[in-house]
């Protein structure tokens, strides 16, 4: 006796044997085209998560902020940082 999951791959491939729309047809294979991409770009979250092990695998190095003030020192920004975000 078949599982209801093989039972459902069965019902679904009649289906598509059945179908009489290559437009119909063209959207399936599009849209199964589209779950297998999504499928190999997404990857199951770990159980436990640690910022410390995602600081490691990502080389995060943080914010510099002695390297910020002395760029900005180089570069003799005078305006108020409200001016400077308007004027984006």
């Amino acid at each position: 006796m078949l599982s209801q999951l093989d039972s459902r791959k069965y019902w679904l491939v009649h289906q598509i044997l059945l179908l009489q729309d290559e437009n119909l047809l063209e959207k399936v294979e599009l849209f199964w085209k589209n779950q297998i991409k999504t499928h190999s770009i997404l990857k199951p979250m770990r159980k436990k998560l640690r910022i410390e092990d995602l600081i490691e695998e990502q080389n995060y190095k943080g914010f510099d902020y002695q390297n910020y003030t002395r760029l900005s020192k180089e570069l003799n920004i005078t305006e108020p940082i409200e001016q400077l975000l308007a004027d984006i």
